[in-house]
């Protein structure tokens, strides 16, 4: 019976020492703590478009930049949002007469400009906070990167744009050329450096919607019979490829897998066993979830995955044509390896998704520069049949482009977000 005790003790013993050691977690990768340190490397307040965002929706007295950063600072002493309560702009935005994304609702704007000037006086405030967001040259994400993240409105910027697009269409009509067109150019230089300077992979994304907006829109303006040669050369000033930099994932992709690392201390975390919600097993305070995230590893996680994220930011880095080719032979993020699974079975389940769906975002992007020399060339021809005679190729393929009812457009990967790499052909007034 001693002997049967013992061994009983000796088992207790050696499966607390295991469960133990099953619960420590890696140390992190040092390069991977590099990146935390960089993390945590924000420009000063007064240049962060990030601040400013996120006050964006403010009372017209206030400081946007001040109420950004009075929300962010509530945010990371847990205390709650209270911005939207504050907001001196509709849920539902502005109402404009017509889809401004669509050439022929522009036009009929531009015929009748008279109509849309009481819009542009009521909605003044959106367009002094869109144009005051030229001032910010960098973009700095303050709040630590979790699932319930808040993040500055992407509806509201983009309803502020509608307005921008609209003072633009009544300067012209109204002969005050040289101001619209330097607006646009301003613009579109703007864009172009939040989407260089943005770092979470839903600004990345609402930066590529503002930015297509910004070109389609400008090509619009050019095709008019009132712009100039003079003007449309300075508008191709701005409509070069993008640059490296514009292109680059480097710092979404490093907040990505930083959210890994930060896991156990975010209040959220749960979040990430959300097909368990509904059940008794998934709520917070459960038992079971208690042990999941006690034996989850998160920098166990994040070192596994650090050799397939640094790929991923440099495919991130490509060119579209270096892209394209990559896309065909790439393999998706390799699965977990079997010690993984065992030593940490809860994130190697749950953590990380696949590369093609950053494939996607990627080729978002580089559909920019689908659309930049598509604009190029339109602003450049003077007929359909011209469109091809300015040395635009698709950046993807090198193939010309291709015109069909009523749009050029570049073939492309993706197929699902064409849209993304077509503008409406429009010579004069002829939409």
């Amino acid at each position: 019976m001693k002997r049967f005790l013992s061994c009983i003790e000796i088992f207790v013993v050696c499966l607390v020492v295991l469960v133990w050691l099953y619960s420590i977690d890696e140390k992190l990768n040092p390069e991977i703590q590099k990146w935390l340190v960089e993390e945590n490397n924000h420009p000063p307040d007064e240049k962060n478009a990030y601040l400013y965002l996120m006050g964006f929706e403010c009372p017209e007295k206030e400081s946007p930049l001040n109420a950004g950063m009075s929300r962010v600072d509530r945010i990371l002493n847990g205390l709650e949002d209270q911005l939207d309560e504050k907001s001196v702009f509709p849920e539902s935005g502005i109402t404009v007469p017509c889809d401004l994304d669509d050439f022929d609702c522009l036009q009929r704007l531009f015929d009748n400009p008279d109509s849309i000037l009481s819009l542009i006086r009521d909605n003044s405030l959106y367009l002094k906070r869109y144009k005051e967001l030229y001032q910010f040259p960098a973009f700095s994400t303050l709040t630590d990167p979790t699932y319930l993240e808040q993040m500055p409105s992407a509806y509201q910027l983009l309803r502020a744009q509608d307005v921008f697009f609209l003072e633009a269409v009544y300067l012209v009509s109204a002969g005050k050329v040289s101001s619209a067109v330097q607006n646009v150019i301003d613009d579109l230089g703007s864009n172009r450096r939040q989407l260089a300077a943005v770092d979470t992979l839903i600004d990345k994304m609402v930066r590529v919607v503002v930015l297509q907006r910004s070109i389609k829109f400008s090509v619009f303006l050019m095709r008019q019979e009132h712009i100039s040669r003079y003007e449309k050369d300075k508008l191709l000033s701005v409509l070069n490829p993008l640059t490296q930099l514009e292109r680059s994932f480097d710092e979404v992709l490093k907040r990505e897998l930083l959210f890994f690392v930060g896991l156990n201390e975010s209040e959220d975390w749960w979040l990430l066993f959300s097909d368990f919600e509904d059940s008794l097993y998934g709520a917070p305070e459960s038992f079971i979830y208690s042990v999941k995230k006690w034996l989850s590893k998160p920098n166990s996680a994040a070192n596994e995955r650090f050799p397939e994220w640094e790929r991923l930011i440099e495919k991130g880095e490509m060119s579209p044509e270096q892209f394209n080719k990559v896309l065909k032979k790439t393999e998706s993020i390799s699965g977990w390896p079997f010690w993984q699974k065992v030593y940490n079975p809860f994130l190697s389940a749950h953590a990380f998704p696949d590369a093609d769906t950053y494939y996607t975002y990627f080729a978002r992007v580089h559909d920019i520069d689908c659309l930049l020399s598509l604009a190029r060339a339109i602003v450049q021809s003077s007929s359909m049949e011209d469109l091809n005679s300015h040395g635009e190729i698709n950046p993807y393929d090198g193939s010309e482009i291709k015109v069909e009812n009523g749009e050029a457009s570049y073939e492309g990967p993706f197929s699902e977000v064409k849209d993304g790499r077509s503008i409406k052909v429009i010579w004069g007034n002829d939409v």
